[in-house]
């Protein structure tokens, strides 16, 4: 597999197998011109998993949903939205979905208002937005 570099604003220069590179069609929202973003795992910050655009420029800490207490999901999460990726996951098992984490002092609940869900088999990925009245 081939090796692709990144310069990343954070980490300096580094390479990650071409495998660790997912494809989001339509990009992020708010970032929909960048569609390529490499999965990267740094033991010092385990379990984050860093989700960093192939450009260097964007980064964002990621921690797996399934890895999560259900109670460090803040209560709108757990009434309104994890119902709501949970049944987007039971209609594509094959799906990792992770939620982005904001690194602040501390992180004392997390949401799921906006999860990032990944088909690991086609390196494509999704974030997904959603709303109480149970749209996406």
């Amino acid at each position: 597999m081939e090796k692709v570099e990144i310069l990343s604003k954070i980490f300096g220069l580094f390479s990650v197998d071409e495998g660790a590179i997912v494809h989001f069609d339509q990009g992020i929202p708010g970032l929909e011109k960048v569609t390529d973003y490499a999965m990267v795992s740094i033991e010092e910050y385990d379990p984050i998993i860093w989700m960093i655009s192939t450009n260097g420029v964007y980064h964002f800490p990621l921690v797996k949903t399934s890895t999560i207490d259900f109670n460090d999901f803040d209560s709108e999460s757990r009434q309104f939205f994890k119902p709501m990726l949970d049944k987007t996951l039971k209609t594509s098992p094959e799906y990792v979905s992770y939620v982005i984490l904001k690194l602040d002092q501390s992180v004392k609940q997390v949401s799921l208002r906006a999860p990032i869900v990944i088909d690991p088999e086609k390196r494509l990925g999704k974030q997904l937005v959603f709303d109480k009245t149970g749209n996406e």
